[in-house]
């Protein structure tokens, strides 16, 4: 049952990916799906605490959320083009960092407006 829930609450992340193809200006969209996802997180949290005692909330929250950052960074360097990748100033390992400290900014600070 712990694999089933983590793979439709997987399935729900990933939907909010690729429901739009991402381009290197709409941050503001991307802020929005980060904290979607986290509120999504939550939420189910929520629901399995309170209905399924034999799942460990926090290896769930865990696992999703490291599936959530991985799927972002995907998408964001997926936005770059290949001259942007070819430039020798471009070094993947440094945006993939940047592009995770953004995530856990945005995952760990932000909210919706009231």
């Amino acid at each position: 049952m712990e694999e089933l829930l983590i793979g439709l609450a997987k399935t729900c992340i990933k939907s909010v990916f690729t429901a739009q193809k991402y381009g290197n200006e709409i941050l503001d969209e991307d802020l929005d799906r980060i904290v979607f996802i986290r509120n999504l997180i939550e939420e189910s949290a929520g629901y399995i605490k309170a209905n399924c005692k034999e799942l460990k909330v926090a290896i769930y929250n865990k696992e999703l959320k490291e599936y959530a950052l991985t799927q972002y960074i995907i998408q964001c360097l997926k936005a770059f083009s290949e001259k942007e990748k070819e430039d020798e100033d471009f070094d993947e390992e440094e945006e993939k960092e940047e592009i995770r400290t953004y995530f856990e900014y945005i995952y760990k600070n932000l909210e919706y407006p009231e």
